[in-house]
């Protein structure tokens, strides 16, 4: 019998230390089980799973994947333990983004516990997880699927606990970015914070998600660190002014996906083909030819 039971998610976000911003769940469990699926030593494995489908998730959507940093991985344990201890979500009480510094200049929280005795297989696990967040039934903000594609959020830090009396997998998730990362796209910042805490989806922020689709696959032309051959590393921002197509190389195959006009990407990389045309890396896979847009370092 299968046991999947998404028992409880909130989100929380603070975007340029303003108060936080938050959309809640349910608290506690509605029936206590007592077979217990995962093990404790499975929790490194289902951290990076977590994270694996985190920037798959990401990757699908064009965004730059999130990495892992110390401070952040640190905030995430301490959360989770204390949340298993609780036996119970606290609604972001414990919760202090400085936690977290250096990256807090935009900051977010999701947290949540779950729970299926029949299965063990840490990919799985994270793959329900991610998609328990992303489909954030029952949460009018959609606040946990605007948190994992917050375009601004550039680290992450996973936090993940098993409730030794109950089997509940109790899991965090800390993102965070520091200044000198959003300075020069700090309206755009605002105004997504502004969308983490509004009721709904926006067309403006349109996004999908594909559990069958292997974290693997979204990175088959390169990976998150590689170089590109013949590329430069940046670190900047990229406007194009008009509906643009993505395609998987610089002047290589279409991928089925285009980003708007007038919307910000992050970009790592440039590459300027024998014709002059600057193509910029704004996911793993993907690149958009941008000739006459805006490029703000940052």
């Amino acid at each position: 019998m299968n046991n999947r039971m998404k028992i409880a998610l909130t989100a929380t976000a603070v975007m340029l230390l303003a108060s936080p911003v938050i959309s809640v769940g349910v608290t506690s469990p509605s029936n206590v089980q007592t077979a217990q699926a995962a093990t404790a030593d499975q929790v490194p494995a289902i951290q990076s799973a977590i994270l694996n489908e985190l920037n798959n998730l990401r990757a699908q959507n064009g965004l730059s994947p999130v990495t892992e940093v110390s401070p952040l991985v640190n905030l995430a344990a301490n959360r989770a333990s204390h949340l298993s201890a609780m036996g119970a979500l606290d609604h972001h009480a414990g919760y202090n983004y400085k936690d977290g510094a250096p990256y807090t200049a935009v900051a977010g929280e999701n947290i949540g516990y779950w729970y299926n005795s029949s299965i063990t297989d840490p990919t799985e696990i994270a793959k329900q997880i991610i998609t328990n967040l992303y489909d954030d039934n029952g949460i009018a903000t959609f606040g946990h699927r605007k948190n994992m594609l917050n375009p601004y959020f550039t680290h992450v830090g996973i936090g993940v606990t098993i409730n030794p009396s109950n089997g509940y997998i109790f899991y965090t998730q800390e993102f965070g970015t520091m200044s000198n990362e959003i300075t020069a796209n700090v309206n755009a910042v605002r105004n997504y914070s502004a969308y983490t805490g509004a009721v709904g989806l926006s067309s403006e922020f349109p996004t999908k998600f594909d559990p069958s689709i292997s974290s693997s696959s979204t990175n088959t032309n390169t990976s998150s660190n590689s170089v590109y051959p013949g590329a430069t590393k940046i670190n900047a921002i990229i406007t194009p002014v008009r509906l643009t197509t993505l395609y998987t190389s610089p002047a290589g195959k279409k991928s089925n996906r285009s980003i708007a006009g007038n919307t910000s990407w992050y970009t790592d990389q440039v590459f300027i083909d024998g014709q002059g045309n600057h193509w910029y890396r704004v996911s793993t896979s993907e690149w958009a030819e941008v000739n006459d847009g805006n490029l703000q370092n940052l």
